[in-house]
């Protein structure tokens, strides 16, 4: 047999013979890795956002409830810091602003404010928020905070008028407190029953002979202007207004039903405030935001309670805008944007939502509260402050028509006539 003279094949050296192409492939795959980890390695760390501070003024009343909102705001922006500052609240001339990057403002504080340069418009930061549906908020809403085209103010609430009672008279008498569903006869029924000539006690007192009759005539289904949010002409001489007079002189007119300023002065009170104090009168109008004396430096000394105003043709109230305004202190408009829009999403303190989906969940508001905005969502007056400059005029020609009625000088279709005569706004 043939034998080969050459050596055995070394198996342990052809398995350690590893092809070329395979030993660069391997090469450039870990090259690559090293780059990677490189280039990860010289990757800047996110930045921390840099610290921001918003000084933020509200009513004093509602320091304690915002301040679980603030927090909540915090936790979810841990690099923005709110400082609360409660000051004195005033339904017309809103709060003193000095100092503030974000306030609550009333709409009738709107002027002076803009007057002074104090405001940033919020138009452009409107626009670039996503999140914003101008459509949540109540009719109207909005526009109490739109002048000369631009928006200074996101709605934060309304102050709508509603009827505050002396409990005590109601639980002497067996009389039923006042509810959502009361009407007109309802409210005169329990005025005559309440008052009491004896001992110097009244069903109904008149906060403002301002205010009152206008919610009177608007509730009887009257009016004063062709349209509140446009008025062009005073409507004085509309039958139902005749009407609405014509009831409200009649109900002044009662022996010892109704408590006026002059009457409450006459007491030796001094002023009608007092003599609500004092328990003189069981049914008073007045701001949803002075309940309990919130807008006092005392809590009123009675057991009260609070009604929306009683339905008459229709419901009717008057109500007045509240909203968060950013200052031109601020100087980061962005976090004071994210802050105020935040904030107009969640209940406000003193007031009612201004917001549809805040009416309709209630979610986290005062009991009494939501029920007054629930019958105030539709029904709420409300004139731009700029309007009712303009109209103060002819307002003050009815407020003086109504005086003569009720003095008995003249009907209400011949005071009515006259004052629609001189007003300028025919």
């Amino acid at each position: 047999m043939y034998r080969s003279n050459l050596p055995p094949p070394d198996r342990a050296r052809a398995k350690k013979c590893v092809p070329v192409q395979l030993v660069w492939a391997g090469a450039v795959l870990m090259a690559a890795l090293v780059v990677a980890l490189l280039l990860a390695s010289c990757t800047a760390p996110t930045p921390t956002p840099e610290p921001v501070s918003i000084r933020f003024v509200i009513p004093a009343a509602d320091v304690d409830t915002t301040k679980g909102l603030v927090e909540q705001f915090r936790k979810a922006n841990p690099n923005v810091q709110v400082e609360l500052v409660g000051r004195r609240w005033d339904p017309l001339t809103g709060i003193d602003a000095s100092g503030a990057d974000v306030l609550l403002t009333s709409q009738f504080a709107l002027d002076e404010l803009r007057r002074r340069g104090a405001l940033v418009s919020l138009d452009a930061l409107m626009a670039g928020d996503k999140d914003l549906n101008p459509a949540d908020f109540l009719p109207n809403a909005l526009k109490m905070f739109v002048d000369s085209g631009k928006t200074w103010a996101l709605p934060a609430g309304l102050d709508p008028q509603v009827v505050y009672f002396n409990k005590d008279f109601f639980d002497k008498r067996g009389v039923p407190y006042p509810d959502a569903n009361w009407t007109r006869d309802d409210f005169l029924q329990k005025v005559l029953q309440l008052r009491d000539p004896t001992t110097g006690t009244f069903g109904y007192a008149i906060a403002s002979d301002f205010i009152d009759p206008i919610l009177f005539v608007y509730q009887h289904g009257g009016r004063l202007f062709d349209d509140l949010q446009n008025p062009t002409r005073t409507t004085f001489t509309d039958p139902k207004t005749i009407e609405a007079v014509e009831w409200y002189a009649k109900l002044l007119q009662e022996e010892g039903a109704v408590l006026t300023p002059q009457v409450a002065q006459g007491l030796g009170m001094g002023n009608l405030q007092n003599a609500l104090r004092a328990g003189k009168s069981a049914m008073w109008i007045g701001p949803l935001s002075a309940r309990g004396g919130r807008l006092d430096r005392a809590p009123w000394p009675i057991k009260w309670g609070m009604a929306p105003l009683p339905r008459d043709a229709q419901a009717a109230t008057m109500a007045t805008a509240t909203g968060y305004a950013i200052t031109t202190q601020c100087k980061k408009s962005l976090a004071c944007w994210q802050f105020v829009s935040f904030l107009s999403k969640q209940p406000p303190g003193s007031f009612a939502p201004a917001r549809r989906s805040l009416v309709k969940s209630a979610a986290g508001q005062d009991a009494e509260v939501a029920k007054i905005a629930q019958a105030s969502v539709d029904s709420s007056l409300m004139i731009r402050a700029a309007d009712l400059s303009q109209l103060s005029q002819a307002i003050d020609a009815f407020t003086a028509a109504v005086g003569e009625v009720v003095s008995g000088k003249a009907s209400a279709a011949e005071a009515l006539t006259a004052a629609q005569q001189a007003s300028p706004l025919q």
